[in-house]
């Protein structure tokens, strides 16, 4: 059997004996209208909220709260769209950042697309270390003191733009993540990412998900500020194929089912040997990469092997989630650490030693190999080379191939 998946801006071949593949996975196909379409009509129905135009009417100024080039965003579709309806105001954006690195002029580009030219000006970046540009709003019932990007609560109109996929620590991306940890002040993001540690923080997991519970409360904060919410669901190839417009919850929560339908895969068994590839933008770098590991984690049966495949041009991220990792020379003893004193992105690092304790972790990426090596991964120069070296140590193990694992949750249907 030959396959090809993606990585980075070109393509990796692997052959294999069609008698070791169990499944090859990818985002399930689901049936849509036209994307402009299925804006439009999302816009013309909003869900539990007034007409968008009812929205807008006394409104001078609008801000547009944005994903950053961390998720596939279809923002340029979705101002195609809309535009004709601001022409009379003053339309502001801020990108929600969260605590990843600012977008270079390729990432603006990516998310602008033609549009960004006539509104590059009018363009914020979030900062998470910039106090000054947060305001505080309260107190969740968690603790998490929340301080939000003062730009949202001084504006007249908000209109916040997402998309909705399966994330290992929130349940879903999309909705009330724009807010937190999109433009909340790093010391509130840290405090709600220190539930990521929790059993019931988990992939495709609302209820009973302290990470989401606490986002939702921070996002219930805004009170009567007049929000107006785009969520959409996107298929393997970044287009869409659901839309839903008004009130953030409803539209997010309407979002979470169709998100399901295209994410999450039902496969026969678990294997031996897991190979899953991270299609751009969430193969950036390790630190992004990683939600493949977690994704794929139920599929790989214990002591077997997942290959990640994953470009990381912009390196490994996080510098506290390497650091962490590649101080301590067993995971038991990171572990150890992350449990005496949590700092951002410490959560990561103790998934990966919790999952190295169980399975192996072998990855083909851009890095100099000492990084991975020193995080416990096995690293690989090629995708081919990895699965043939799988295939040497478990000679009777069969293979579970994922495409697009960042998103992909294979569901075992068997034993």
């Amino acid at each position: 059997m030959h396959l090809e998946f993606p990585y980075g801006d070109r393509i990796l071949p692997v052959d294999v004996d069609d008698n070791r593949v169990v499944a090859v996975l990818s985002p399930n196909r689901v049936p849509s209208g036209g994307e402009a379409e299925l804006i439009s009509g999302a816009i013309l129905h909003p869900v539990a909220s007034k007409s968008f135009e009812a929205f807008l009417l006394g409104a001078e100024d609008v801000l547009f709260v944005v994903n950053d080039a961390t998720r596939p965003s279809p923002l340029e579709r979705i101002l195609d769209t809309v535009s004709p309806a601001l022409k009379n105001k003053r339309v502001r954006f801020l990108v929600a950042t969260g605590t990843h690195p600012p977008p270079d002029e390729r990432d603006l580009r990516r998310l602008f697309g033609r549009h960004l030219e006539s509104h590059r000006e009018l363009i914020a970046i979030h900062d998470a270390k910039n106090e000054s540009d947060m305001e505080f709003v309260g107190t969740t019932r968690f603790g998490t003191a929340v301080g939000l990007n003062r730009r949202i609560m001084d504006a007249q109109k908000c209109i916040v733009i997402g998309t909705v996929e399966p994330h290992y620590f929130a349940g879903f991306t999309g909705g009330r993540k724009s807010f937190l940890p999109g433009c909340a002040a790093y010391a509130t993001v840290e405090s709600n990412h220190r539930f990521a540690l929790d059993p019931g923080s988990m992939t495709c997991a609302l209820e009973g998900n302290p990470v989401h519970e606490d986002m939702q409360a921070a996002a219930e904060m805004l009170g009567d500020k007049s929000v107006f919410s785009i969520q959409t669901v996107l298929d393997g190839y970044n287009r869409i194929v659901a839309a839903f417009a008004g009130d953030l919850d409803s539209t997010f929560r309407m979002a979470v089912g169709e998100s399901r339908k295209v994410y999450c895969v039902p496969v026969p068994a678990s294997a031996e040997i897991v190979v899953g590839s991270v299609s751009p933008p969430l193969d950036a770098d390790l630190y992004q990469a990683h939600k493949a590991l977690e994704n794929a984690k139920p599929a790989v049966k214990k002591g077997g092997i997942f290959i990640l495949a994953a470009a990381c041009p912009h390196g490994p991220g996080n510098d506290a989630f390497v650091r962490v990792l590649s101080s301590e020379k067993r995971p038991e003893d990171v572990l150890g650490k992350v449990q005496k004193e949590y700092k951002l992105g410490y959560h990561k690092s103790a998934r990966i030693a919790e999952f190295v304790l169980h399975s192996q972790c072998w990855a083909v990426t851009g890095l100099d190999p000492a990084i991975p090596r020193s995080m416990f991964m096995r690293p690989f120069a090629g995708l081919q080379a990895a699965v043939d070296a799988a295939v040497a140590q478990k000679p009777d193990g069969k293979i579970l191939f994922i495409r697009s694992a960042g998103t992909v949750v294979p569901e075992i249907h068997g034993k």
